[in-house]
């Protein structure tokens, strides 16, 4: 066998090779993780477990007046409700975002109940929430289910959390609806 063809055959067995192995990733069946090793800085997402019940562990909060908002007949209202504040970002976006579902809920805007089970929050400000259930409905038109999400928004800013995009995912999967694509960042301005 000549050098041209052995050398043809490695080539050709690289390529097969790395070609498994981007079908792989892509298909998300391998996983590589090079978060820290490679690079001296720590990880760039933070991750909260978010409990169904604040009971668990009893973080240093304080009492801080929060607007929220809601939609209702084509306008945005708000009402004022003093809530919980912590000292960490994460903790008082999942406290905020929980009782603003909560809030919507009681109000009868939204059929089910919605619990923030995931935040994520990398050092851009750009937070992704993993939902219990999807809290806009395929039957809503769609400027409704746009004034739900912009209030959550003018919710957010209000309080003065610093996020600049949502992602929203449900059970960690991106939220799917027929006229809006949640599956990137959601900037809240």
């Amino acid at each position: 066998m000549s050098m041209e063809k052995r050398k043809l055959k490695k080539i050709i067995g690289w390529v097969v090779i790395i070609s498994l192995v981007v079908f792989f990733m892509y298909q998300r069946w391998l996983v590589i993780d090079i978060s820290t090793r490679f690079y001296r800085r720590g990880p760039t997402y933070k991750v909260s477990n978010v409990p169904a019940s604040r009971t668990a562990k009893v973080l240093q909060k304080q009492k801080k007046t929060v607007r929220m908002y809601y939609p209702k007949q084509g306008m945005i209202f708000q009402q004022f409700m003093n809530i919980e504040w912590f000292d960490n970002t994460i903790d008082n976006l999942s406290f905020v975002t929980n009782t603003w579902f909560a809030f919507l809920h009681d109000k009868g805007l939204i059929k089910q109940r919605v619990v923030v089970e995931i935040v994520a929050l990398n050092a851009l400000g750009e937070a992704s929430l993993s939902l219990s259930n999807s809290f806009i409905s395929s039957s809503w038109s769609k400027d409704n289910k746009l004034s739900v999400v912009q209030s959550l928004f003018k919710t957010i800013r209000h309080a003065q959390i610093p996020v600049y995009a949502l992602t929203f995912l449900v059970k960690q999967q991106p939220m799917v609806d027929e006229d809006f694509d949640f599956s990137h960042p959601w900037p809240l301005a």
